[in-house]
């Protein structure tokens, strides 16, 4: 019983022991990492400041040079040489003034084929306005923007204001002032009997007028002749038919007949405005090709 009661009270005595024993906080296993922390940083220090002298730089041309040869079986590629382009030579003064005026003729010539052109476009509306009976002030005045002032376009200004028949409507009304001429033409004369003017008003009731007859030179002809033309379109060859008429029939055809010479009037001045426009779009395109 005293040998197995031993050691259970020395336990606890030993234990107490150590408690009193005061701990160490670090062991030698610290202090030397410690220690082996500062001689690396101490050795790093040399090697910065005289690292330069102490392990001077190699020269490696040699290696280089040696390289090819160990490997014996690559041979050295050799780059191409590189072509430079030869540089462009800049123009001289008078190869840029050359160009200068040849841009300078290429512009004038955009600017003449598009006022040609409008003045065309223009010439075409006004013409198209002057086929009917109503004024065509406005469609003329754009005409004399764009071309230069003309005779016939002064004319015409003249004749827009209040236009004038049309071509169907002349054709139209011209058997019935025809008719009118021709009773006129067979009116006595100053100085006739009773008879003569009684047998004229009879017959002024049923106006009979040959449309068959173009030969001669009385009304019935002349009238002929002239409806016949302006059937065709022919204005201005039916007006010098109607001038040949007695005074008489001429005058019963003064309303018929001045439609009839501002219609011939506007259709004549209208083709020679739009020659003029075709003329410049010709010209126009003569310049550009120049140009």
């Amino acid at each position: 019983m005293t040998v197995t009661d031993e050691p259970t009270e020395l336990a606890p005595r030993a234990r107490a022991e150590a408690a009193d024993r005061p701990r160490r906080l670090l062991g030698p296993a610290f202090w030397a990492l410690i220690a082996f922390g500062f001689v690396c940083i101490a050795i790093g220090a040399v090697i910065g400041v005289y690292g330069a002298k102490l392990f001077p730089p190699k020269d490696i041309a040699p290696l280089a040079a040696a390289a090819p040869a160990a490997a014996g079986a690559v041979a050295p590629i050799e780059a191409a040489p590189v072509e430079q382009a030869a540089p462009t030579p800049l123009p001289s003064s008078g190869e840029i003034a050359v160009l200068a005026d040849r841009l300078t003729r290429v512009e004038a010539a955009h600017r003449s084929s598009l006022q040609a052109a409008a003045a065309a476009l223009a010439v075409s509306a006004a013409a198209d306005a002057a086929d009917t009976s109503s004024p065509f002030v406005r469609e003329l005045d754009a005409v004399v923007r764009l071309l230069p002032d003309s005779p016939d376009l002064a004319a015409l200004r003249e004749l827009a204001v209040t236009g004038a028949p049309t071509r169907n409507a002349l054709i139209a009304s011209f058997p019935a002032a025809a008719d009118r001429a021709a009773a006129r033409a067979r009116a006595p004369a100053d100085g006739e009997g009773v008879v003569a003017r009684l047998t004229h008003a009879l017959s002024a009731l049923v106006t009979v007028r040959r449309i068959d007859r173009t030969d001669g030179k009385g009304a019935d002809p002349i009238l002929a002749r002239a409806e016949r033309k302006v059937t065709d379109g022919d204005l201005s060859a039916a007006l010098k038919d109607i001038a040949d008429l007695p005074p008489a029939a001429r005058e019963a055809m003064s309303e018929w007949r001045s439609g009839a010479e501002r219609r011939a009037a506007i259709d004549r001045r209208i083709a020679n405005v739009r020659a003029a426009a075709l003329r410049g779009l010709v010209d126009a395109g003569r310049l550009g090709t120049a140009g």
